[in-house]
């Protein structure tokens, strides 16, 4: 999974479902127990994420991340 790519489709998730993630990741087990994530519990985290963008908005062409790029201050 490129995670790079992952970053720039979560761009086009509203807040709320921001919030729902960071929520859910902060009650996964190894957040509370301060441990790396075992595969399971990373893939698990992985589904979330996927599955929140399958609600998301189509992609904006104006959205931050496009806004820098077309500046010229990302790299692609």
């Amino acid at each position: 999974m490129n995670i790079n790519a992952l970053f720039e489709q979560m761009e086009r998730l509203a807040p709320e479902q921001l919030e729902a993630l960071q929520a859910f990741i902060n009650g996964r087990p190894y957040k509370r127990e301060g441990r790396p994530p075992t595969p399971a519990e990373r893939d698990e985290v992985l589904r979330a994420i996927v599955n929140a963008l399958k609600d998301a908005p189509e992609p904006d062409e104006n959205t931050g991340l496009e806004r820098l790029r077309q500046a010229g201050l990302l790299d692609d």
